[in-house]
């Protein structure tokens, strides 16, 4: 349940084929304390869609369909509730010697591609979904 890096979030959005949105910031010209001048120029932001259920279901789910000539293709999202003890162990019965779920959840997406199933699971449901695209993008599914 971890927040994906910079580097893999781009992964994911051009294996989507998404173009970023470039804005070019003027750099000022520099005099170095050496009396070394360095040119100034351009300095370029490249910004990709945020990481929202919106987003991934207009971009990345489509992309899935690349798939579908060879495999069936299916996205599953579901809620879980997150295990929490809330009590020491020792005091739970013995006939239920199983964890008590608090109020916490999480949810995990699974995505199914001929019979393998790729998934992920995070409290925030849009990052669950890109977990699981992207363990797709790193170990794709034979098109045979």
């Amino acid at each position: 349940m971890n927040k994906p890096t910079e580097a893999q979030t781009k992964e994911v959005w051009i294996w989507c084929n998404i173009k970023p949105e470039i804005i070019r910031t003027p750099v000022v010209g520099v005099v170095m304390p050496s009396g070394k001048h360095i040119k100034g120029g351009w300095e370029d932001e490249f910004i990709y869609p945020e990481l929202t259920l919106d987003s991934l279901f207009k971009y990345a789910v489509p992309k899935l369909d690349r798939f579908s000539l060879h495999h069936r293709v299916g996205v599953e999202l579901d809620l879980f509730p997150l295990p929490e003890y809330t009590e020491p162990y020792d005091k739970v019965p013995p006939y239920d010697k199983r964890i008590t779920p608090k109020h916490f959840h999480y949810y995990e997406a699974e995505i199914l591609i001929g019979n393998d199933w790729y998934g992920g699971k995070d409290k925030d449901p849009a990052l669950a979904l890109f977990w699981a695209i992207y363990s797709i993008v790193k170990s794709p599914p034979d098109v045979v």
